[in-house]
């Protein structure tokens, strides 16, 4: 009677455990978190665009009384650079930091025009720029981050004005100077895999607002007074290393 209960005791035990040996058990589930410091690299290509106005009375005809020029360039080229920045993951959803990059550019752009006196050609030449941005984005997946992004641009404008050839005007004046403006914009950023590494693409509109100064002519004793505006709109590709 003992062994009849020890074996009925044991055959039921072992009923109660086999559906719990035979469950697969349940996997953890995985999170990927963005808070850290990351470092990357980025390449693309930009469409600037600059209007230039310059005003030397020497230059007027019955045309143009005042001697005043103005023109419009695209100045287009491709961007490439680096980037560093922060992020910090608020909850599940959210995800805010800082960026600073800095690029080197072949963006320029010229025109040319003619009238009864002579002929000018406005050349402007963006030779580098730099941004320091916030981001603030949202998580559509654990992996994938759409942000907006703004802050200030800053970088290395160059234009020069040519006249000639005229019966006594022919001469070539140029300015570069350090500008600084602003820098909006947007994009996504996605981890490859569940690794450190993500990719991004992203759009950013940059408006250096305008320069402006006074250049003695020697060969005709004028002042030429002149101004140029400049922005800028770009669409670059990168790759971020996150330290975590």
């Amino acid at each position: 009677m003992k062994k009849q209960w020890l074996t009925g005791a044991a055959l039921a035990a072992l009923t109660v455990a086999t559906p719990a040996l035979a469950a697969p058990p349940t996997p953890m589930q995985t999170v990927y978190n963005w808070t850290g410091f990351y470092v990357g690299g980025n390449a693309g290509y930009s469409w600037g665009h600059a209007s230039t106005t310059v005003q030397d009375s020497g230059l007027s005809d019955f045309n143009n009384p005042t001697g005043t020029f103005t023109s419009k360039q695209n100045v287009d080229g491709f961007i490439g650079g680096g980037q560093f920045g922060y992020n910090w993951q608020a909850g599940p959803a959210w995800v805010y930091g800082f960026e600073t990059d800095f690029q080197g550019s072949a963006e320029k752009g010229s025109s040319f025009g003619c009238d009864t006196e002579g002929c000018q050609t406005h050349s402007t030449k963006l030779s580098w720029f730099g941004t320091t941005r916030i981001r603030l984005g949202a998580l559509v997946t654990p992996t994938t981050l759409v942000y907006a992004t703004g802050g200030f641009a800053y970088g290395e404008l160059k234009t020069s004005f040519a006249y000639g050839p005229g019966f006594f005007d022919n001469f070539t004046v140029s300015n570069s100077q350090v500008k600084f403006g602003t820098a909006f914009g947007a994009g996504i950023e996605s981890a490859i895999g569940l690794s450190n590494w993500t990719w991004k693409v992203e759009y950013l509109h940059l408006d250096f607002g305008s320069m402006s100064g006074s250049t003695f002519e020697s060969s005709t004793g004028n002042t030429l007074n002149w101004n140029a505006k400049f922005s800028d709109d770009i669409v670059r590709g990168g790759i971020n290393y996150r330290f975590r």
